[in-house]
């Protein structure tokens, strides 16, 4: 093979790693909240209320489940309805881990600026601790980072009316991703890349065997 016909093929090869970067890209989520802290225990429901500054995907939606899967876990997205979260038609609910419960979405959903998504759960404690105190208690968790470049900000009460925004604890977290970092290339453009290239190595080498 030609030195010509060695550089079209690093320029096909590089035009596929690029386009499996880009789309590593496209997959990519950010958590909302990160770092787990001190569990604590509400007497009520709990919501917690994500406001998007920005543009922004919507990927998963977690509920926190200290002990395991009991308990109601509800969502709103851009103010509908609540819906349980065990029969949602947008996702799968998985069981829990690390404490949270993720909904996972079939397809992700782009919202706007100044889109609210609402967190509602209840009961997570009861059957739990084998006593009837804890039937109608909430579990709620400490965090470390508000992730800034998730563009939302979020604030948490219980129904009772206390605020735990300023604890920095939540019933839950969110995974988001930017469009702005969505640069992967249509589906074909892999394959036409593939294609043109190895249309015009089969040149180079007519041409060099039509030379000689």
């Amino acid at each position: 093979m030609s030195l010509t016909s060695k550089r079209l093929v690093g320029i096909v090869a590089s035009t596929a790693l690029l386009s499996l970067v880009s789309a590593a890209a496209h997959a990519q989520t950010i958590d909302v909240l990160t770092g787990g802290g001190d569990y604590q225990v509400a007497d009520s429901s709990v919501t917690t209320e994500y406001t998007f500054s920005s543009s922004m995907i919507l990927n998963s939606i977690g509920f926190l489940s200290r002990y395991g899967d009991e308990g109601t876990f509800e969502y709103s997205i851009d103010n509908l309805v609540f819906s349980d979260a065990r029969t949602s038609s947008i996702g799968t609910l998985n069981a829990a881990v690390d404490g949270v419960r993720w909904l996972n979405l079939s397809s992700s959903i782009t919202l706007n600026k100044d889109a609210i998504v609402r967190v509602r759960t209840s009961n997570t404690l009861a059957l739990n601790e084998g006593e009837s105190y804890y039937n109608s208690k909430t579990t709620v968790r400490e965090f470390q980072t508000l992730n800034l470049g998730a563009n939302v900000s979020y604030n948490t009460f219980d129904s009772s009316g206390y605020n735990w925004t300023p604890d920095r604890v939540t019933n839950s977290n969110l995974k988001v991703s930017n469009p702005s970092a969505n640069v992967a290339p249509e589906p074909g453009s892999f394959a036409l890349a593939l294609t043109g290239g190895a249309t015009l190595i089969g040149i180079c080498i007519r041409r060099r065997r039509n030379a000689g």
